[in-house]
Order: C-alpha cells, then structure tokens, then sequence
C-alpha cells in the first residue's frame, strides 16, 4: 500500500472535517468511508453499500473479493463518537456471519477487528490523524491483502481435496470400521454407502471452495450438509458462530477508551505463576515437514505476565509453527519490526520472502522453512513473542523425539 496516498486521504479527509460543523451519517460514508475505501485499493464495484445479510439485517459497506464479502464496514455519523457498543456490535456481526474482518468508522476514529485463529475477535483503535503511522494494520483491510487471503483460503482447500484423494481408501476403511465397531456388522453395508457418499461430498466441498472465494458455509445447502464442522451461511449463526461464542465466555477484551491509538490485550480467565514447558531434546536434523504428526497437538500458549491471551495448536509441526507466528505478525503487528531473511540466530534463516526449499506461505506472503527443527521452530516463536512482549509455553508433543 502507497503510504503517500493514505497520508494525502487523511490530509484532505481533515480539511472535510473542518469544512463543516456536522456530518451526517450518510455524508459521512461519501465523503470520508468511500474515499478511505478506494485509498485502500477497493473499486467502487468491490464497494456495496447497504449490504443485505439475511436474517441479520443490513452491513453499510460489505467490500467483496470474487462477489463474496471478505471485509464489513460499519459507520457512525462523524459527530458522533464510537462507542463500546458500537464496537460490540461489529464484533458480533463478525462472529455470527463468518466474516473474519471488519471496521467500524465515523470518519474521525477506527476499529480495526479481526477474527483470529482461536476464534476470538482482536481489535486496534486509532484516529484518523495517525492512519499513515499504524500501516502494519491498515494493509490488512487493503483489496491486495484480501486477494491474498483468499488466494490462501482456496489453495488450503485445493490441497485438502488433493489428500483427500490421496488417502481415500485408507479414510474410508478407517471410517467404516469405526462406526461398525460401534453399530454393528449388520449394518456395516449401509455404513460403507454412507461412509462412501459422504467422502464424495467432502471431496466436491473441498473442489468448490479451491475455486471460488466463499468461506466455508457460503456454498449451497448440500455442501453444507457435507460439513457440519464449518461456519454456516449468511442465513444464520453456524456451528463455527457459536463456537466463537462458547470461546469468547472464555474471554475477555479489554480496550481503554478510542484514543490516538490502542493495543488490545485478550486476557483469559486463567492466570499462572510459572509457564512449564517440557525440555526440547531433539535431533538437529528434524525436520517439521507433515510426516511429524502425532497422537497430541502441537500447541503454544501465549501470556501477557500471567493472563493467558492466545494459544494455536496442530497436529502438524509445521503448520502449528506458522499459525504461531501469524498469530504474532498479524494480532501482535510484528510485521514491520523485522527485516526478511530472518531467523532466531545468524545464519539460520526461517522466514524469507521466498525459499528454495520445502516451504509453508503465511497470511502475508512471507514463506516459512519447513526444513528446521523443532527447536529452532520453537526458539522462532519464543523469539517473535519476545518481540511483543509476550511469553511462551508449548504443550504437547515439541519435546517428543521422532
């Protein structure tokens, strides 16, 4: 994104401001929501307005990548302050339609909230005045990262079709024999025809969201039946709402008042004394590529002092390692405060805009060598949470020898 065009949006948004004594809401969406829109890379026709979201109501600005929504908008008339509630409702428009990504503005202030990988809502306030100094969030909500991002989300499910092709057999004789165990061999023809249909559905599912832009859920009422463990569609909460909704009693957002700027700390219910985490005692040659997979997770705790405010996990080493540093580049906006190549020591690079080798692409497009071992993995994390001031605790099964 051009810093030089957000700093002359802001700059003529001003002198707006100032021209008058009071702008309505509607005012306020043309001449200060649209503009700070478009700066930020959206066509008028990726911009709709009064965005109808069934049995939920209408969204002021719904901003859409291949004609899904990938971003909400919501405004207030710039006379009027933000509220917490305002904010409220952004977060829980977000959480109960799926959309990961959304801002509440009224022209003077913003909320930029997203919905991280534990299903909790992550927001950052700032005044218009100090846009162009708080670009490591802002890019986020630009047409390019959200081209990105969907880019990312279709690729994930082209790969999950092409392994679900790969293992077909070995699932479903798994499958089947779990649920005859459980039912019967009476019935185990009617398991394999069902077992059989609903891989195909999965498959298809996975097939269809490779090439298009809708999130899981926002495909047709088969599809969705096919996967009961995604968020529904726009027409109401899913399974996914309300397990946000589950995980966010668990949570608890705290923000000071909309100033120049803010940083929300995600404090959950549990505080701890010590973080114990288990000795790594590994070979330096291990890899984190997929073939490390185990009965547990691979999970990392993260703490503010003693308040726990995130943890990832995976049962993949490689994949638990980037949702970990996703975590910390995106909701603890590391981004700007490293220089690519990097890695935890001289010498071993981790992150690079592009490697030769066996590599995962995060969020942004930076790419993560999966050739390192769990140590140097774990020390990667330890270090960038180092960075926002966070500390670490890794459970499961970093400290277990191949």
């Amino acid at each position: 994104m051009d810093v030089e065009a957000l700093q002359a949006y802001v700059s003529e948004a001003e002198q707006r401001i100032a021209s008058t004594d009071s702008l309505s809401k509607r005012n306020t969406q043309l001449r200060l929501v649209r503009p700070f829109l478009t700066t930020l890379g959206w066509s008028l026709d990726e911009i709709v307005a009064e965005y109808e979201v069934p049995d939920y109501g209408p969204v002021d600005f719904a901003l859409l990548v291949e004609d899904a929504p990938e971003i909400f908008v919501q405004t207030c008339a710039c006379s009027t302050d933000l509220s917490e509630q305002d904010a409220e409702a952004l977060r829980g428009l977000l959480l109960d339609t799926g959309v990961d990504w959304g801002i509440l503005t009224n022209g003077r202030q913003f909320v930029f909230a997203g919905v991280d990988d534990t299903g909790a809502v992550d927001r950052r306030g700032a005044e218009l005045v100090v846009l162009p100094d708080r670009m490591d969030v802002v890019e986020r909500y630009t047409e390019a990262a959200a081209s990105r991002r969907v880019a990312h989300r279709q690729e994930r499910f082209a790969v999950a079709a092409r392994q679900l092709d790969s293992d077909r057999e070995a699932i479903h004789t798994d499958l089947t024999e779990r649920v005859v165990a459980t039912t019967g061999e009476d019935v185990a023809g009617t398991v394999d025809d069902a077992v059989d249909a609903f891989l195909d559905r999965l498959c298809e599912t996975f097939r269809m969201r490779a090439e298009t832009a809708n999130r899981p859920g926002d495909a047709d009422t088969d599809n969705r039946e096919a996967s009961h463990g995604t968020r529904g569609d726009a027409g109401g909460p899913s399974e996914t709402a309300g397990l946000r909704k589950q995980q966010d009693g668990e949570r608890q957002i705290e923000e000071s008042d909309y100033g120049t700027e803010q940083e929300v700390r995600k404090v959950s219910v549990d505080e701890v004394d010590e973080l114990a985490t288990p000795d790594i005692d590994v070979d330096p040659d291990q890899t984190l590529l997929s073939d490390i997979k185990r009965d547990e997770q691979f999970v990392v705790r993260f703490f503010d002092g003693r308040s726990s405010v995130g943890a990832v996990g995976h049962r993949n080493a490689a994949t638990a390692t980037r949702l970990a540093i996703e975590y910390l580049l995106e909701q603890r906006a590391l981004g700007g405060s490293i220089t690519l190549p990097w890695g935890p020591q001289d010498g071993h690079t981790v992150l690079d805009h592009e490697l030769d080798g066996p590599s995962v692409a995060l969020q942004n497009g930076w790419q993560l060598d999966t050739t390192r071992s769990l140590a140097t993995a774990r020390e990667t994390i330890e270090t960038l949470a180092g960075k926002s001031g966070l500390r670490t605790m890794f459970q499961g099964d970093w400290s277990a020898n191949e």
